[in-house]
This record gives C-alpha cells, structure tokens and sequence, in this order.
C-alpha cells in the first residue's frame, strides 16, 4: 500500500495552478500522487473550500475543472468528512480553526501525513506534517 496523505486546500489548489507558494517536497508528494506512487487524500471540506474560492473567482481554473483533475489522477482518492473525522475532532486542540481541525482529524483517522504550510499544525505531535 502506498504512503498516504491529506492534502490541505492551499495546497492543493497551489498544485493544481502551478502557484510558486508551493513547497518542494509538497509538488512531489502530489506529483506522486498523480502516478499513484502516492495515495493523496481529498477530505470533502477541502472540496467545499475549493468550491467557495472558485465561486469567488479567486483561482484562474474552475471548480469542475479542477474536480476532474483530481479524480483522474491514479493516486488520489476523495474521502468524506464523516462520524469518524468528527470524533477525532474532538482529541485535538479546540484552539485550531475549524477546517485545520478536521483535517488533521483526517490524517489521523486515515493514519496518514498531512500537507499543509499552516504552522498551528506544523506545531502539533500528530499528525506527522509535510511541507
């Protein structure tokens, strides 16, 4: 099995758009993920948030663009934000915004790293951060 990963929606959308604000070792994870040597994982909530960025025309592609891109890659897979993701919620600091929350709530229900630039997250012991 490959090694897995949450990405976080900067992140993503950073990859996605070729945007220079993207880490080194985040644009190989996620190339990797394109070839599947890597399995990224999607949470709905960065969906949502990609969905909320595009209707605001803050990125030069559009969602259902940016949708298919993603589901065509070999190693991505979409996962929701469901009972489990909530759960852990609740394990970790009730300082982190909402959306870091969850997704570091993810990660760790799915026992994979997470890709993110945020430093709150970068702070914590779980789960293990990539940037």
């Amino acid at each position: 099995m490959p090694t897995r990963y949450v990405v976080d929606t900067h992140a993503l959308v950073w990859y996605l758009t070729r945007d220079r604000r993207l880490s080194l070792r985040a644009r190989e994870v996620l190339q990797g993920g394109q070839s599947g040597e890597f399995l990224v994982l999607v949470s709905t909530v960065v969906l949502a948030e990609v969905l909320y960025i595009s209707e605001r025309k803050r990125m030069p592609v559009g969602f259902s663009e940016l949708l298919s891109r993603i589901q065509a890659a070999l190693g991505y897979q979409i996962v929701d934000f469901d009972l489990a993701v909530l759960r852990e919620m609740q394990r970790l600091p009730q300082e982190l915004e909402l959306h870091d929350r969850a997704l570091a709530a993810t990660a760790l229900v799915y026992d994979a790293s997470l890709i993110t630039k945020d430093r709150e997250l970068q702070k914590l012991d779980r789960p293990k951060v990539v940037w």
